[in-house]
């Protein structure tokens, strides 16, 4: 005996002349899902109509990854301990391997704790204010395509420094903002964002000139927005949006160093009150 589906008991009432509010109140459905589902059969016929519902309802087979991308993978996460956006990047400029953020993140949760589900986030505070110069400095990265320049900004003076790294690693990072904090010094909070770059080896050495390591809450860029704004600015006034390869690091470092002296002595800040943090500096200092 065939099973009569609700769609054609609906259309054989309908048939025999009940109205649709009558089959509403019989189905237990509302009046609209009743009209709606006349105006498809009305267009598609009965058995187009219930074979479309049958296959919408199947859940759609979800593809799985090639063993080799897993490989790489697990081996990208092993050696960075990157997250799965900067895995998605790394993936398709080393390799040409176009993968989904989401189907990384499958990768991860499958070999990786990620993050334990009963554990809280880590408590980092209220957003820091500084008061005098070197307080707070935020640093950040920046992806000049071969090249990454990692900057930092004084909050209270706006001072700026940029170092080109070759990679996002911790090692790298460790290398660039050593040479960072020996020109800006020592501070109270030294801030940075989550990623891979001020990992452990990196934090250590941020750890010997400031008091304290402050990484801002995930995919919350306003609690770095003096970096951002330095960002903006060095993008379209120094930079611009080309990809520079590891040859033209020393000539695009001389060419930062150059923009930076203008930024220091010459360009006015409205957060600065049309100063330039020059001037901030040397008026702190009487």
């Amino acid at each position: 005996m065939k099973n009569v589906s609700i769609y054609e008991l609906a259309w054989e009432l309908v048939r025999s002349g009940v109205s649709a509010s009558e089959i509403a109140k019989r189905l237990d459905k509302h009046r609209v899902t009743i009209y709606r589902w006349l105006k498809g059969i009305r267009y598609r016929g009965i058995r187009r109509f219930v074979k479309e519902k049958e296959q919408a309802k199947r859940k759609r087979k979800r593809r799985c990854l090639d063993t080799r991308v897993v490989l790489k993978i697990k081996k990208i996460r092993g050696e960075t301990g990157w997250c799965g956006e900067k895995i998605v990047w790394e993936l398709n400029k080393r390799y040409g391997i176009k993968v989904s953020k989401a189907s990384v993140y499958r990768v991860l949760n499958k070999y990786y704790t990620l993050r334990s589900k009963w554990k809280k986030n880590q408590a980092r505070g209220p957003q820091p204010k500084a008061v005098k110069p070197r307080d707070v400095i935020q640093a950040d990265t920046v992806d000049l395509g071969g090249l990454f320049a990692y900057t930092a900004v004084d909050i209270f003076t706006r001072e700026a420094l940029v170092v080109l790294g070759d990679t996002l690693e911790a090692k790298e990072g460790a290398k660039c903002v050593r040479k960072i904090l020996k020109t800006l010094g020592s501070c109270q909070i030294f801030q940075t964002d989550n990623g891979g770059e001020f990992g452990y080896e990196c934090s250590q050495i941020i750890k010997q000139s400031a008091l304290r390591h402050r990484k801002i809450h995930a995919r919350r860029k306003n609690e770095n927005a003096y970096i951002e704004s330095f960002h903006r600015s060095l993008r379209k006034e120094c930079v611009g949006w080309i990809k520079y390869t590891k040859k033209d690091k020393q000539g695009l470092q001389h060419l930062i160093d150059q923009y930076l002296i203008h930024y220091h002595t010459e360009r006015p800040h409205l957060g600065l009150g049309l100063k330039t943090p020059a001037e901030v500096v040397m008026l702190h200092l009487r």
